[in-house]
């Protein structure tokens, strides 16, 4: 009996939990602003927080962002039709794909938005924060997809090796 593939099973759950909320995030959600005076900013600093958010929300719904989101939106799809049709390499191949998209959407995301805190934020203390965040959020995306990328490479490669090892024992 062949194993199944339950590691994809639970990586393609997560990245469509991830997309749905981006969905929802894109397409269902509206901007407002929020008084961070009452948590003990500045009426500047609110209001550029304010301003910084405004431009980060419609960043997300520009037109290159939702490219990259439709596309690997169509990956993710195309990854579990190739699992449900028990076509494993095709739904590994496409996943891989799915998340090398996804590392240079959030470099392209990371390299956006850091102009967008130049243009905002006027305190260079209040740009290192918010560069900082930027950067920490850009950095924990990375180490998820990396993770996610090596399981799917290692269980790509040794599906690679157990089908040569079952074709040589074939042949004998």
């Amino acid at each position: 009996m062949k194993k199944k593939p339950i590691y994809l099973y639970v990586l393609l759950v997560l990245s469509v939990i991830g997309t749905l909320l981006g969905v929802w995030s894109r397409f269902f959600s509206k901007f407002s602003e929020v008084d961070y005076t009452q948590i003990g900013f500045s009426k500047e600093l609110s209001d550029q927080t304010n301003q910084f958010n405004k431009l980060y929300f419609e960043f997300l719904r520009n037109g290159m962002n939702m490219l990259i989101f439709f596309v690997m939106t169509a990956l993710l799809i195309a990854s579990i039709v190739f699992l449900v049709r028990k076509n494993l390499q095709m739904a590994n191949i496409s996943y891989i794909v799915y998340i090398l998209i996804s590392l240079l959407s959030q470099v392209y995301v990371y390299i956006s938005s850091k102009g967008i805190v130049g243009k905002v934020f006027t305190s260079p203390e209040n740009i290192a924060t918010h560069s900082n965040s930027l950067l920490l959020g850009t950095v924990l995306g990375f180490i998820i997809s990396l993770i996610y990328l090596s399981i799917v490479v290692f269980k790509l490669i040794q599906q690679q090796k157990e089908a040569e090892k079952a074709e040589l024992a074939a042949k004998e």
